[in-house]
């Protein structure tokens, strides 16, 4: 989990860098920002650690009061990178009240046909997730934008 923590700082430095060039992060130390979470292992949080560095480092709400979820491995350059136990992942972000779960795109393979009660979004790239969530949000339906019919945005193998 500490490398994935570590990738996880340094993709979020490049995006940014990408999406917020106005915002200087520059005096804040690798050092200054420390994860703890109890039971948690494993590459699988890099995205939703990433996605929390952004949010918190600039002045953007990116979950504009929604509860978002998020598994993949994070590289240095922001690519999302496939997870193990998606369906089991997709069944526990539901049981915690998410209402959006970003995967790799890596993963669509994986995905069950069709998705009720969550919105899974496929994305490449932390930047992808990042326009998604700075996107104006209009409620339920506002997370609906670009979702087939399986319930799945971003897998063009799986629904409609």
């Amino acid at each position: 989990m500490v490398e994935s923590q570590n990738l996880a700082l340094i993709a979020a430095r490049g995006a940014i860098a990408r999406e917020f060039p106005n915002v200087n992060i520059s005096n804040i130390k690798d050092s200054s920002i420390k994860v703890s979470l109890e039971n948690t292992g494993g590459p699988s949080g890099g995205l939703v650690f990433t996605l929390g560095l952004v949010d918190l480092l600039t002045p953007v709400d990116l979950l504009q009061g929604r509860n978002i979820a998020g598994t993949g491995t994070i590289s240095k350059d922001g690519t999302v990178g496939a997870i193990g136990g998606v369906t089991e992942k997709i069944l526990g972000a539901k049981k915690a009240g998410a209402t959006i779960l970003f995967v790799s795109q890596e993963n669509c393979s994986e995905l069950p046909s069709r998705v009720e009660g969550i919105t899974v979004i496929a994305i490449a790239k932390i930047d992808q997730a990042i326009d998604y969530l700075k996107a104006p949000y209009a409620g339920v339906a506002g997370d609906k934008k670009g979702v087939n019919s399986a319930g799945i945005r971003g897998c063009a193998s799986v629904g409609a």
